[in-house]
C-alpha cells in the first residue's frame, strides 16, 4: 500500500532497458538504409537466377516484417509495381511474396488492401496461375481478416459472377479460379483444425451458392468445369478446408459421379452401338465377388462416347467432333480425383469407393480391336478415345490407391499399373494409323492464348526457312520466326481447344508418327510418353512407391509372378519420376528463367500442376525414400546385361542384346541414372 517500499531496480531491469534502447537504436539505424534495401531487393527479384530471385523475395518479406508502417506501405507499393510489369517471371516472383505475406502477416497486409485490389485491372494480361494467386490474396483479405472487409467481399463476388456469366471460356476460367479461392478463404481450416463446427451455417450456405453458380454457368463447357473440379480437389488435398465443407462436397459429388459414369452390369452388353462392346479390365477375387457394389457396376466409357456422337450427328467423323462427342467424359478423371481426395479427408480411407478400383470398363470388344486396320476412320477414333479415357482413369486410380498399405489393395493397384502401361503401349501402336486423331483434353489449367500442338516435333525443331535473296530486315525477321518455331517445337507447354487446333494437331501427329513402326524391333516399349504427356493425367509422387516391387528381367519370370515389375512397367515409372525430379529440383545453371523474354519458354511445363504445389524439400524427402528401390533396380539391370555378355562369351553385342526387352531395360537404366543425378545435384 501507501507505505510499501518500491521494488529495487535490479540488474535484470537494467538489461531489459538496455535491450529496448539497443533495439530501438538498431531499428532507427536500419531505417536510414531502407531505400537502399528496397532498391537491392527490387534488383535481386528480377534476376534470371532462381536462387538470387528467391533471395530478393525474402528481402522484401523481411523488410515488410521488420520496418514501420510507412516502410510496409512502400514494400507493398513496390510489389504492386512489380506485378504490373510485362515480364512474367517478375510478376510470378512478386505475386509469390504477396501470397506469403497474406498467409503469415494478414493483419498488416490488410491495411494496404486497396493497393492489392487495384491489381484486378491486370487480369486480362495474366495466366491462370497468376490469377489464382491474386484471388488467393484478395480472398484472405476479404474473408479471413479480422476487420471483415465487406466492401472487398462485395467487389470480389460481383467480379466473379460477371466472369462466370461471360460467354467466353477465358473469363469463365478466371471466375472458376476466383470461386475456388473464395471457398478456400471462407472455409479456411486454421492449424489443421478438424472440428465440424469450424464453419458457420452462413458460410456453408455461401459455399453451396457458389458451387451451384459454377454448375449453372460452366457445366456445359467441359474444359472449364473440369478446371473447377481439379482446383477444388487441389484445395481439399492441401487440407485448407474445414471438414464440414469437405463432407458436404463429398456427399454431392459421390452421387453425381455414380449417376454420370457408372451403370449396372446387365446379362447382355449394350446394343445399337457402332462398335461391339465388351466388359474389360475387371479385377476378380473372392472379396470383390462377395461385394455386390464391386461385382455389379461398370464404368460406362464406350456407350457414353457413342451416344454423344450419335446425338451430335457427328459419329466421330473428325478429331474435333470426336472430342465434342466425348464431352461428358472429359470431366471423368477430374471428378474422380475430387471424389477420392474428399473421401480421404473425411474418413481417412477409401472404403466407400474401393469398388472403383476393381470395376470393369465397357470398352471395344477385343476381337474388334484386333482388326483395327480394317475399321472405318470414325470407328478408329472412337476406339482411340476410349483407350485414352481408360488410361487416364487408371492413372487417377493409381493416384488414389497407391498410398494405401493394405496388401490386398496393393495387389490390385499393381494390376492397375499393368493395365495402364498396357493401354498406353496399345495407343502408341495404334496412333500411327489414325493421323487425324486428336486425343481428348485432360489438363485444364491452361490459357486460351497457349494454343500449341501438344504432340510436338522431334528434337531438332521445325524446318529451316528457305534462304532469301534479300538481306537486312527481312532476313532478320525470318531468323526470328525460325527461332520461334524451333522453340515451340521443343516445348511441351500450353493447351488446346479441340475446335481451334484439331487441324494443326492432326498434321503434327501425322508427321511425327509416320516412321514409328519401322524401328519397333529395337525401340523400347514406351517411347512416346513425352509427346503424349499433354493427354495423360499427372501421376502423384505416392505412385512411385510401386518401385519397391522386384524387377523381373526376363519375360518368363514376369508372366509367372503377378507382383514383379516388368521392364516396361519400370520404364513407365522411372521415366515419369525422372521428369518430375528434373522439373522440381532445379540445380543446374542452365535452368534459369528468361526474365527479359515473354515467349512460351517462361511458362510452366505442361502436366506438373500437382508437383508445383509441393515444396522442393518435400519432393526430396519422398525421393530419398525411393533410393533403395532405385539402387536395387540398377543392380538388377546390370546383372541382366552381365548375364547376356557371359552367355555370349564376352561379346557385348551378341544375341539377346538388341531385343525389345534389352532396349527397354537400357532406357530404364538411363532414366534411373538421370533421376539419381537430379536428386544428388540438388
Amino acid at each position: 500500500m501507501a507505505g510499501r517500499p518500491a521494488r529495487p531496480f535490479t540488474l535484470v531491469d537494467a538489461a531489459m532497458v538496455s535491450r529496448r534502447a539497443t533495439s530501438s537504436l538498431r531499428s532507427q539505424m536500419a531505417r536510414e538504409y531502407f531505400p537502399s534495401i528496397l532498391a537491392l531487393a527490387e534488383l535481386l527479384l528480377r534476376s534470371p537466377e532462381g536462387a538470387i530471385s528467391r533471395f530478393g523475395c525474402a528481402m522484401y518479406e523481411r523488410a515488410f516484417v521488420c520496418f514501420e508502417r510507412y516502410c510496409k506501405q512502400e514494400v507493398v507499393g513496390s510489389l504492386v509495381a512489380h506485378v504490373g510489369s510485362s515480364y512474367e517471371s517478375e510478376v510470378d516472383a512478386a505475386m509469390d511474396v504477396l501470397v506469403a505475406l497474406a498467409e503469415r502477416h494478414l493483419d498488416d497486409v490488410a491495411r494496404f488492401g486497396v493497393f492489392v485490389a487495384g491489381l484486378l485491372d491486370f487480369l486480362d494480361n495474366w495466366n491462370l496461375t497468376q490469377i489464382k494467386k491474386l484471388y488467393s490474396v484478395l480472398g484472405a483479405l476479404a474473408y479471413r481478416d479480422a476487420t471483415n472487409n465487406c466492401q472487398m467481399d462485395n467487389d470480389i463476388q460481383m467480379i466473379i459472377r460477371k466472369q462466370l456469366c461471360n460467354s467466353s471460356a477465358k473469363y469463365k476460367r478466371m471466375g472458376v479460379m476466383g470461386v475456388t479461392m473464395v471457398i478456400k478463404s471462407v472455409a479456411y481450416n486454421k492449424c489443421g483444425e478438424k472440428a465440424i463446427s469450424a464453419t458457420s451455417a452462413d458460410s456453408l450456405k455461401m459455399i453451396q451458392t457458389l458451387l451451384d453458380l459454377v454448375r449453372q454457368t460452366c457445366q456445359d463447357v467441359p474444359d472449364v468445369f473440369g478446371l473447377f473440379l481439379d482446383e477444388l480437389a487441389n484445395i481439399v488435398h492441401g487440407g485448407a478446408l474445414a471438414v464440414a465443407v469437405v463432407q458436404k462436397i463429398s456427399e454431392n459429388e459421390q452421387d453425381k459421379f455414380i449417376d454420370s459414369y457408372m451403370v449396372d452390369i446387365t446379362p447382355s452388353e449394350p446394343k445399337e452401338l457402332p462398335l461391339a462392346v465388351q466388359l474389360r479390365y475387371g479385377i476378380e477375387d473372392e472379396q470383390s465377388q462377395d461385394d455386390e457394389d464391386a461385382a455389379n457396376i461398370v464404368l460406362n466409357i464406350l456407350p457414353l462416347l457413342c451416344r454423344k456422337a450419335k446425338a451430335n450427328g457427328a459419329g466421330g467423323a473428325s478429331a474435333a467432333t470426336t472430342d465434342v462427342a466425348g464431352s461428358s467424359l472429359v470431366e471423368l478423371c477430374a471428378h474422380f480425383r475430387l471424389l477420392q481426395v474428399c473421401e480421404k479427408s473425411v474418413s481417412q480411407n477409401l472404403d466407400q469407393i474401393d469398388a472403383l478400383l476393381v470395376c470393369p470398363l465397357y470398352m471395344v470388344h477385343e476381337e474388334t480391336a484386333g482388326h483395327f486396320t480394317d475399321m472405318a476412320s470414325s470407328e478408329k477414333q472412337l476406339l482411340c478415345s476410349s483407350l485414352f479415357y481408360a488410361a487416364n482413369f487408371f492413372r487417377e486410380v493409381l493416384n488414389a490407391f497407391a498410398s494405401l498399405s493394405d496388401p490386398d489393395i496393393r495387389s490390385k493397384v499393381f494390376q492397375r499399373l499393368k493395365d495402364a502401361v498396357t493401354i498406353q503401349n496399345q495407343l502408341e501402336s495404334l496412333l500411327p494409323d489414325v493421323p487425324q486423331f486428336v486425343p481428348p483434353i485432360v489438363h485444364f489449367d491452361c490459357d486460351n492464348n497457349d494454343k500449341m500442338a501438344p504432340l510436338t516435333a522431334k528434337s531438332g525443331g521445325a524446318e529451316r526457312p528457305k534462304k532469301s535473296q534479300k538481306s537486312g530486315k527481312k532476313r532478320k525477321r525470318k531468323g526470328k520466326e525460325a527461332a520461334a518455331d524451333a522453340e515451340n517445337a521443343n516445348l511441351s507447354d500450353g493447351s488446346h481447344d479441340s475446335s481451334d487446333t484439331s487441324v494443326s494437331n492432326a498434321s503434327t501427329l501425322s508427321k511425327e508418327t509416320k516412321d514409328l513402326k519401322q524401328d519397333s524391333a529395337t525401340k523400347p516399349a514406351v517411347f512416346l510418353g513425352d509427346r503424349l504427356k499433354h493427354y495423360l493425367r499427372e501421376l502423384d509422387m505416392d505412385v512411385f512407391a510401386l518401385l519397391s516391387y522386384r524387377l523381373a528381367t526376363d519375360a518368363a519370370t514376369s508372366q509367372a509372378s503377378e507382383t514383379c515389375l516388368r521392364a516396361v512397367d519400370l520404364l513407365w515409372l522411372v521415366d515419369d519420376l525422372a521428369s518430375k525430379l528434373d522439373r522440381a529440383l532445379i540445380a543446374a545453371a542452365g535452368k534459369r528463367h528468361a526474365f527479359l523474354r515473354t515467349t512460351n519458354a517462361t511458362k510452366k511445363l505442361f502436366g506438373f500442376s500437382h508437383l508445383c504445389s509441393i515444396p522442393p524439400a518435400s519432393v526430396v524427402e519422398q525421393a530419398v525414400e525411393l533410393l533403395p528401390a532405385l539402387c536395387s533396380h540398377l543392380e538388377a539391370i546390370n546383372a541382366h546385361f552381365q548375364d547376356i555378355i557371359a552367355r555370349n562369351d564376352g561379346i557385348a553385342d551378341g544375341p539377346g542384346m538388341n531385343t525389345v526387352e534389352s532396349a527397354t531395360l537400357s532406357a530404364a537404366l538411363q532414366r534411373v541414372v538421370q533421376a539419381l543425378a537430379s536428386l544428388i545435384s540438388w
